[in-house]
């Protein structure tokens, strides 16, 4: 006759490789209940030495959860309000994005990979690991800080859909930097330089003071309210994208290195676009001129 934790361990494939005097069992490999209406884990775990997956279920509470992860930790898409009972120690990335979730107490402190807490309900980062070794998300929560936010961020760092109005505080990051669609009124507190895309679009900005003076990648600066690109870094590596703001002229353009640009929605004139000296590196129809229009004012540019 087998018994309920047998049972229970053959529905979901999982390998114990010991049970424990208080009833916990450490697992050899992965544990994976996903895509169910189990509100709470059918197990209690102690060391699970692969991925730990209990996403994409109804859970409201992590009780049973093992205390050490040698993989992936990923409790996303439930209806958690707390990270209570989560593991200790997890070796990869931890995940707890779309929940309900309004603080990260009981958070590991350390997290060796990346760590993803986005589509949650947070006011802050209080309570989030000090240590991250690759990728942080916070996008799409309530933040109006990142006060507590790691030092350093070896890899991607977004905190986009926020409400923040500065950057004090913000990490130093590796590489993709997002804050897109904030409430920010100035880039003071980024770093230097930015290995990879940075995107500052849909913010308050009305001028790029402290921008970083080189971008890897791509830079997005669009829907702001800037009316000048002083200070807009000279060295962009990808696409430039600075469309949908109110700038009135083409002085401290960035060289030539961008793969292309946008500049569509703003102030400019034509007749000063064609007067540029950048004039040839642009495609007019992106600023939303006409065939007719460009070729008129090139015929008047040259008879003038």
């Amino acid at each position: 006759m087998k018994t309920n934790l047998q049972k229970q361990c053959e529905k979901y494939g999982i390998n114990i490789s010991k049970i424990n005097k208080n009833g916990t069992i450490d697992v050899d490999g992965d544990v994976v209940i996903v895509n169910s209406t189990i509100t709470s884990l059918p197990l209690m775990f102690n060391k699970v030495t692969g991925d730990f997956c209990v996403n994409n279920n109804k859970l409201t509470t992590l009780e049973g959860c093992p205390k050490e992860v040698g993989g992936n930790f990923v409790c996303s898409h439930n209806n958690l309000t707390s990270l209570k009972y989560c593991p200790e120690k997890v070796s990869y990335d931890f995940d707890c994005s779309f929940n309900n979730l309004t603080s990260l107490k009981f958070c590991p402190m350390v997290i060796k990979y990346g760590f993803d807490c986005s589509y949650n309900k947070l006011t802050a980062l209080e309570f989030c690991p000090g240590n991250v070794v690759y990728d942080f998300n916070c996008s799409h929560n309530n933040l109006t800080s990142l006060n507590d936010c790691p030092f350093e961020i070896v890899h991607d760092f977004d905190c986009s859909y926020n409400s923040l109005t500065s950057l004090e505080d913000c990490p130093s990051v590796g590489a993709d930097f997002n804050c897109s669609t904030n409430k920010l009124t100035s880039l003071e507190g980024i770093q230097y330089g930015i290995d990879g895309v940075f995107d500052c679009s849909n913010n308050l900005l009305t001028s790029l003071y402290e921008c970083p003076v080189a971008i890897l990648d791509c830079f997005i600066c669009s829907y702001n309210l800037l009316t000048s690109l002083e200070y807009c870094p000279d060295d962009i590596g990808g696409f430039f994208d600075c469309s949908n703001n109110k700038i009135e002229t083409l002085e401290y353009f960035p060289n030539e290195n961008y793969d292309f640009c946008d500049c569509s929605n703003n102030n400019i004139l034509l007749s000063k676009i064609i007067n540029s000296p950048y004039y040839i590196n642009l495609d007019l129809k992106k600023f939303g001129f006409t065939e007719e229009e460009i070729r008129i004012a090139t015929i008047e540019n040259i008879i003038s």
